[in-house]
């Protein structure tokens, strides 16, 4: 089993513990969102009417009722309880939200009973709905924090990982360019997919289908190449066009310019699959 094998290995078992994570995460995030509905229900559930819905998202309660016109239940208030600013553990106010219209019809003349039912309950027990949802925020604190915490460490030991591995991959390509060179996957109806280099300026080389290195400078940044370029030709004897090859050598060409072409069309090389294709 070669290093690319084991490292897969290991951001598999990591893949698993990390997944494990998230659910934990989602699940203790639903509960802290349960226990924020019920304490809405306590102080706005009289406000309501029996179809209505409060739905929580963050500091964000979302007031909704069904409506005649929609597939969905219609958002009729938002209620925002907020810190004056993202620095701080508590929230300090209640900040609302609504639309307005000119239309009188029963839904919206409804509507305007349950903002001013809402807006009451506001006026009576603020202080008291802030204190709950601080509690709230909490009791929860802790766990979401540490679980945070090991979400983010895992999902950077995986990143590692996968660098680790493309970098390996990277360079078995530039051993490769060294010696035998690379080749090019050619789809004769999309030849322009081909790679192109900057050989100089204002002189670019198009429709490569195989580049190899022939020699370098002592200061190791610029590179001598061998180039098979590939290209339609119309045969006149067989009435259609045809692939034509023309094989070229280039000296002292730039190495990033070289090193960024095999980057970008690594996916293209024959004989090459990476090892992370399509994680």
């Amino acid at each position: 089993m070669n290093k690319i094998e084991l490292i897969k290995q290991v951001i598999e078992k990591k893949q698993k513990s990390l997944d494990a994570l998230v659910k934990k995460e989602g699940d203790v995030l639903e509960k802290k969102n349960d226990a924020k509905a019920h304490l809405m229900m306590e102080y706005f559930g009289d406000s309501q009417e029996e179809e209505d819905t409060i739905e929580i998202s963050g500091s964000y309660i979302y007031f909704k009722r069904p409506h005649k016109d929609y597939s969905y239940n219609k958002e009729v208030l938002t209620l925002n309880i907020r810190a004056k600013s993202w620095r701080d553990d508590e929230a300090d106010s209640i900040e609302t939200s609504y639309y307005s219209t000119s239309e009188n019809s029963e839904f919206e003349l409804r509507r305007m009973i349950l903002l001013g039912k809402v807006g009451q309950v506001i006026l009576d027990y603020k202080d008291d709905i802030i204190a709950g949802y601080n509690k709230i925020r909490a009791d929860f604190k802790e766990q979401l924090s540490d679980l945070k915490t090991k979400r983010y460490k895992l999902a950077n030991e995986i990143s590692a990982c996968k660098s680790e591995i493309e970098d390996i991959e990277n360079n078995e390509l530039f051993s490769r360019l060294d010696k035998d060179g690379l080749e090019f996957k050619v789809d004769e109806d999309n030849l322009y997919r081909l790679p192109s280099l900057d050989i100089r300026f204002n002189y670019e080389v198009r429709g490569i289908k195989k580049i190899k290195v022939t020699g370098s400078t002592k200061s190791g940044k610029s590179v001598d190449l061998e180039i098979v370029q590939v290209h339609k030709q119309y045969c006149s004897d067989r009435n259609k066009y045809i692939l034509k090859e023309i094989t070229n050598t280039y000296e002292k060409v730039r190495k990033d310019k070289v090193d960024t072409l095999v980057l970008w069309s690594k996916e293209k090389v024959l004989n090459h699959t990476p090892a992370l294709a399509g994680a």
